[in-house]
């Protein structure tokens, strides 16, 4: 069940996605190289969010790319709010642990901490 909803709401999110395809930041200018490079940060971040552990990975994707907030997550995933602050503090640690290991930058702007 858990796993439906998820796919449920990423291929909801791959729609809007493309509805708003090459925006940063509302009332911004952004050069092509900026989108691009954005974008690539983008698909590494969830190049990097396959490596997680399911749980880990279960609260990050609905907390930043569906805006759920704690008490939404706790009801889809049947976690108390104490066990998705942890997985939401561990999986956050663990992803910016990956992305430096493999010598990338941690960028805030993707998931705050």
């Amino acid at each position: 069940m858990v796993v439906h909803a998820v796919k449920d709401l990423q291929r909801q999110n791959r729609i809007r996605s493309a509805s708003n395809e090459g925006t940063l930041e509302p009332g911004h200018q952004h050069t092509p190289e900026q989108l691009v490079l954005q974008k690539e940060m983008q698909r590494e971040v969830y190049r990097q969010l396959q490596e997680l552990p399911f749980k880990y990975r279960l609260v990050l994707l609905l907390k930043y790319t569906n805006d759920l907030t704690y008490e939404e997550i706790c009801e889809i995933t049947g976690l108390n709010a104490d066990q998705v602050r942890n997985a939401m503090h561990r999986g956050k640690k663990s992803l910016k642990k990956q992305i430096e290991n493999k010598g990338g930058i941690w960028f805030e702007t993707y998931i705050k901490g």
